[in-house]
């Protein structure tokens, strides 16, 4: 009895081979060693080092005791034959949004399929996505990845080194989608405002006394200051973004921590990712309560309009989020009295920034401050300031959307 298996090489742009064997009894293994003896390219090749898989699994090899006949191999459902390219092996770094990924593995066909996979668990964004729909972007020629083939030839023109390794550096592209930091100010007002402002001048402003107040007055503790006094001695300057991540770390963990004495259910995250409709990556820190997300805060260096694009992006997944909690929860929620509201923030520390977020994901009314100074000098008296302004926000946001919501849906 002939038995007839239908073979895709992987990541050849060819079609599948058929291959027979006069034999009832044929197995992976035999077919391994009449495709070594067709094959011009696998001719030096060990059987040991071919693994057959399924076209829809392939992490886990197929034994190669496994019966042809117990196969079903067709044009459309072929055997993936996965092949060694060299001995050399690849190190790949692979980026998505800030966070990077770095793995090791074997120069051979499956390389493609690997480097997803590794993108794929380390990515939290990319297992949310149920659309596998993601492509990898040369950093060095900055031509995109669409295919195994096109990921094969780029790995086959890079020279190994003397440790016959060869290095490849790929950016993630999710389709349809925007990392956070890829959006510019005049791109993600026009889609989300349906107005272009090129610059932060632009916006619409929000008076700084408009900003929530503290309840009551609040007692800043010593160790706040004391803080940014022993940063201010360590770093002498703030010039570069983990500086000043260092210099707004104690505003916010100092607001956070006073809150939380009254009984407030808050949270600090630093780099969680987020995502929504229109973006995806990582955010600076973000403020959550009871799981909602309700400040997000990014940090720049200098440039205030590329952070206030991002901030604009962080707000509106926010937004969603808390949109699809009460979907989910079957809340019966009165919007017109209870509006959804999200504030963010963009700082340097010595300036920042807060953005105001009224209504829903498509039809909201965006404002934003002046830059509010914060020089680190004399008595520190604006830094309180600035403290005072966080602790209003996230005091107002709990009174006025997390503790209505949670009222409504306990009934």
């Amino acid at each position: 009895m002939t038995v007839t298996s239908c073979v895709l090489f992987e990541g050849s742009e060819a079609d599948s081979e058929k291959f027979e064997l006069d034999n009832d009894h044929a197995d992976l293994d035999s077919l391994k060693t009449l495709i070594i003896s067709q094959s011009k390219n696998l001719k030096d090749i060990q059987k040991r080092d071919l693994n057959f898989f399924f076209d829809t699994e392939r992490t886990q090899n197929l034994a190669s005791g496994t019966l042809l006949r117990d196969l079903e191999t067709t044009s459309v459902k072929p055997l993936i034959l996965r092949y060694p390219i060299s001995d050399d092996c690849v190190l790949i770094r692979i980026n998505l949004g800030r966070p990077w990924l770095t793995a090791t593995i074997p120069h051979n066909s499956g390389m493609w399929f690997n480097s997803r996979q590794h993108a794929i668990d380390k990515f939290d964004i990319l297992k949310m996505d149920p659309r596998p729909h993601f492509i990898f972007f040369n950093n060095d020629t900055q031509f995109e990845i669409k295919n195994e083939y096109e990921f094969n030839v780029m790995v086959e023109n890079i020279s190994p080194n003397n440790n016959k390794v060869r290095q490849v550096s790929v950016t993630v592209r999710v389709e349809g989608m925007k990392a956070y930091s890829e959006w510019n100010l005049s791109e993600i007002t026009r889609t989300l405002f349906g107005e272009m402002w090129s610059s932060i001048d632009a916006t619409p402003k929000l008076n700084k006394n408009e900003l929530p107040k503290p309840k009551r007055e609040i007692k800043i503790p010593d160790g706040f200051y004391d803080e940014i006094r022993r940063k201010l001695e360590a770093f002498q300057t703030i010039n570069n973004e983990p500086t000043v991540r260092e210099f707004t770390s104690p505003f916010l963990t100092t607001a956070v921590v006073i809150l939380k004495k009254n009984q407030h259910n808050l949270k600090l995250n630093a780099e969680i990712n987020l995502q929504g409709s229109r973006g995806f990556g990582p955010v600076d820190y973000s403020i959550e309560s009871d799981g909602m997300l309700v400040v997000v805060i990014e940090v720049k260096n200098e440039d205030f309009n590329q952070g206030t694009a991002q901030a604009f992006a962080q707000m509106h997944s926010a937004v969603e989020a808390l949109e699809k909690k009460r979907k989910l929860d079957q809340t019966d929620f009165e919007e017109g009295k209870f509006p959804v509201m999200m504030y963010g923030i963009v700082t340097n520390a010595r300036e920042w920034v807060f953005i105001r977020w009224i209504g829903d994901s498509k039809k909201p009314k965006i404002a934003m401050t002046t830059h509010l100074p914060c020089p680190f000098d004399g008595d520190l008296s604006r830094a309180r300031e600035i403290l005072e302004y966080i602790i209003g926000i996230l005091e107002s946001q709990i009174n006025n959307v997390i503790t209505p919501y949670k009222k409504v849906n306990d009934h």
